[in-house]
Formats: C-alpha cells, structure tokens, sequence
C-alpha cells in the first residue's frame, strides 16, 4: 500500500513541478545521471541519455514540452527506480528522498499550506516554490540553475547517506532543514499568500 501511494504521489508531484522550462527534465536528468554514476545502472544511462536530448529542445526558450505524458512518466520511473534499489537493499528509501527532495519536498509543502489556508487544493494555482521564484523576477533558465545548485549539494547528501547508512537519518534531517531554507528563500522573492 505505501508503494501503491509513492507512486501516485511521485507521479502527481513531477506533474506538479513541470511548470516552467527545463526543471522536471534537469531534476530527471540528475536523478537518472547518479544512479547510472554510482550503480552502473544502465537503464538510468538510457532514461538519462533520453532526458539530454529532450532538454536540447525544452531549455528556455522550449520548442516542446514535456506535458503530463512526459512528466507523469517520469514520476512513475522515479517511483520505480526508487522502490527497486530499496527491495534490493541497494539504497534506502530515505537515500531516494534525498536526492528527490527538492520536488517533492516543494510539492508536499506547497499542498499543506494551501491546506492549512483552507483553499481548494484540487484547484490549479502558482504557488509551488520554483513558479513564485519566477514571479519574482528570475527567468526560467535562472530558476534552473537554482535547481541545479539545490542538487549539488542533495547530491552530496544522497551520497554521504549511501556511504555512511548508519548516519543516514542525520543526513535526512540536514536535507530537510535545507530543503526548508529554499522554501523560506522563495517566500522572501515572493510571500506566499
């Protein structure tokens, strides 16, 4: 059952997140790149492999676009990705939260305040972190580099927690807190009302 709803919420959440150019593709293209990187998994090499060449045309300005087709898939393939290595006690499923964070971390966030403010959360709307960032005044492309620099450093928590597991819910909770300053870092580029 709690894969059952990983896997919706991970296909929702992509969905949610691919709002602007090149951010659910560049977040897929990190998450596929250090799995291939560090497993030597080769079905992450061809989902990576695929990703650069949609980047190619979905980098601002896009000529396409990933749409629910693309993004969902994409979710589902993460939530896959991530209940394989946690069966094959690869990596933990708290590792995948890591290196995930910074869409589903958004994502859930964004759903409980709006939750909490009582509006109806199965209405479109532009509050996700990543879409005030842009109202704010950052161009797509700027907004995705700052994925990129959010990565770099979930990265090196991704990796620390696979090489130190007994340290693993120490790097969780650093990923957290992190994940929480970008929140606060888009609430002071535009509140969230």
């Amino acid at each position: 059952p709690l894969a059952f709803i990983g896997i919706i919420w991970l296909v929702n959440l992509f969905n949610f997140l691919d709002g602007i150019d090149g951010y659910a593709g560049t977040e897929s293209l990190i998450i596929f790149v250090v799995l291939f990187a560090l497993f030597n998994d080769n079905i992450a090499l061809i989902f990576a492999v695929a990703t650069i060449g949609f980047l190619m045309w979905n980098w601002q300005p896009a000529k396409i676009f990933m749409g629910d087709v693309g993004s969902t898939l994409i979710g589902f393939n993460v939530a896959i990705f991530t209940i394989y290595y946690q069966n094959s006690e690869t990596i933990s499923l708290i590792s995948m939260l890591i290196l995930s964070s910074v869409f589903w971390f958004d994502a859930t966030w964004t759903l409980v305040r709006r939750f909490r403010n009582k509006e109806n959360i199965m209405q479109a709307h532009n509050k996700h972190a990543y879409q005030r960032i842009v109202q704010s005044g950052f161009s797509h492309q700027k907004t995705v580099f700052v994925l990129i620099f959010l990565n770099v450093i979930n990265v090196g928590l991704f990796y620390l927690a696979y090489k130190y597991e007994k340290y693993l819910l120490i790097f969780f909770f650093c990923n957290i807190i992190f994940s929480y300053l970008f929140i606060k870092f888009s609430d002071k580029r535009k509140p969230f009302v």
